[in-house]
């Protein structure tokens, strides 16, 4: 069962703030958690799954990821989801630290101005992941990469796709 201050806590990370002062984003769903749990770049913090989930899924809680796990009732997800439906799981992981800047002279880039819609930046990132297009640049006042509604339009590309902001 979680306690009020963990529910809290997951609440407070829907806000952009929090989640820039903590380090952190959240993602929901099997097959954005999944693909955030094979990824390098996305270090586990902590996994809120059902016991449905952890069933399906019993060869990726091991080690670091078992230790991080903490199983909750559906009524719990509930709570703790942003989402109108919850998904069997809920994952809270560190932000991506990229080891360096894809160069523009080798590499495609995005860049995007006015983008605002968070559903819409997370579809743009899942694109440039399938065309291997490593970095995206938006312009000041785009939607925040790591929004709860831009990490499950992108279906778990923000851990291979850097995305920045033009200063």
């Amino acid at each position: 069962m979680l306690v009020k201050s963990k529910v809290k806590y997951i609440q407070s990370l829907s806000d952009k703030k929090q989640r820039d002062a903590e380090g952190v984003f959240i993602a929901e769903g099997p097959k954005v958690v999944e693909e955030l749990l094979l990824s390098p770049n996305t270090p586990l913090v902590e996994l809120f799954p059902t016991a449905e989930w952890m069933g399906k899924n019993a060869g990726m809680l091991t080690g670091t990821v078992q230790q991080s796990t903490h199983e909750v009732e559906p009524s719990e997800l509930q709570r703790i989801s942003s989402l109108s439906t919850p998904n069997q799981v809920l994952g809270i992981f560190k932000k991506p630290l990229w080891q360096r800047q894809p160069s523009p002279l080798k590499n495609w880039v995005v860049m995007l101005d006015g983008i605002q819609d968070p559903g819409n930046m997370g579809t743009i990132i899942r694109c440039a992941d399938w065309f291997g297009i490593p970095l995206i640049i938006t312009g000041e006042g785009a939607a925040d990469p790591y929004g709860p509604k831009t990490v499950q339009s992108s279906m778990g590309s923000v851990a291979r796709v850097q995305v920045g902001q033009a200063n």
